[in-house]
């Protein structure tokens, strides 16, 4: 049966400047992530994530991408940001999955990142490939980045979903990737968390908390970022403060 899809161009906005606030620690916050419960959706809004998702258990694979894989890459764009290596668009998305992906495996989530890719796999099943025969998967999103062709949700889902999947694929762990991008400073922790998290909106304050204490014990200066939980599954995005 063929599916339709509504648009919902969701994963990653540009990083947008308003005023500054406190966090309840009392510290400025330098960037905030905001990120919206699927529970808090209309049936509209949770029609359109079983389309993306499948009807089977859509809620609990909404929670694991966003409320856990997607925290860390929309941390990487506030890394980025914070240390002027930001370079947008699809480079900078790429990157971003790379680092949400190196960071989840140097964390101890290889299981996590398995059952994720099963539900991308899964996902991308329902989305016809956009990329022109002939055409390579980052050159023809340059291509077309920033253009009206790629509000199309199913072009715009692709692409998200299928950078997830090529991160995945790639070898680089943390160290790389902080030598590729520029930033100095990083050193792997000698000690990696491996906890659990329930895959509910909730956690993902104890996922960015964690994450935050990961890279403050690597050695670098890393950005203080907040979070907003809200109750629009629409909203998903980093933002500076």
């Amino acid at each position: 049966m063929k599916k339709t899809f509504l648009p919902i161009l969701i994963f990653v906005m540009p990083l947008l400047s308003v005023a500054q606030s406190d966090t309840n620690d009392g510290k400025l916050q330098d960037y905030k992530i905001i990120t919206g419960r699927f529970e808090g959706g209309t049936a509209e809004q949770q029609g359109a994530y079983a389309q993306l998702f499948g009807v089977d258990e859509t809620q609990r694979k909404f929670d694991l991408y966003f409320h856990w894989y997607n925290i860390a890459h929309e941390y990487s764009h506030c890394l980025l940001d914070f240390y002027g290596k930001s370079v947008g668009g699809v480079e900078e998305e790429m990157l971003a999955n790379k680092f949400a992906v190196a960071y989840w495996r140097a964390a101890g989530f290889a299981d996590e990142l398995s059952t994720l890719k099963s539900i991308l796999d899964g996902a991308l099943s329902a989305f016809p490939n956009p990329v022109p025969e002939g055409r390579t998967f980052a050159d023809w999103y340059k291509e077309i980045w920033g253009t009206e062709q790629l509000m199309n949700a199913a072009v715009y889902g692709y692409f998200q979903f299928k950078s997830v999947l090529i991160a995945m694929d790639d070898a680089d762990d943390l160290t790389q990737w902080f030598a590729n991008v520029g930033i100095d400073g990083f050193s792997m922790p000698s000690s990696c968390q491996s906890k659990k998290y329930p895959v509910e909106a909730e956690a993902a304050a104890d996922v960015l908390n964690d994450l935050q204490q990961f890279f403050k014990a690597s050695g670098l200066e890393p950005p203080t970022v907040g979070l907003d939980l809200t109750n629009d599954p629409m909203t998903h995005r980093s933002q500076k403060m």
